[in-house]
């Protein structure tokens, strides 16, 4: 292997890898506006701020529709968004909290 390709190898390694560590931190909750996350039997169950714009995003700032939900399990990762007054949709009638307790209860797994 010549060291053009080696430190080639090296670059595309490390770029993979620092793109792992973006999207794990985005995920994870650790930039400005993401939620908590919470650990479940079957995973965890993250909640990241929805891209709305004007409107939209007053018509479903405050309730569990102004999120997008990230479900991850040992072999799959959902991302779940509960659309709502911003789609035309009527808004669920519930609460967060009732929301995130029925979305704790999902499993999912990749099975080939």
């Amino acid at each position: 292997m010549t060291l053009a390709v080696a430190l080639l190898a090296l670059l595309v390694a490390l770029f993979g890898l620092v793109a792992l560590v973006a999207v794990y931190a985005r995920v994870r909750g650790l930039e400005a506006g993401a939620g908590a996350g919470l650990t479940l039997p079957g995973g965890e169950l993250w909640r990241a701020d929805r891209v709305l714009e004007g409107v939209k995003a007053g018509l479903v700032a405050g309730g569990p529709h102004q999120w997008r939900y990230v479900l991850a399990g040992p072999t799959l990762g959902m991302d779940l968004v509960l659309l709502g007054p911003e789609s035309g949709r009527d808004p669920l009638p519930l609460v967060e909290t009732q929301v995130v307790d029925a979305l704790s209860v999902l499993t999912g797994r990749w099975a080939a």
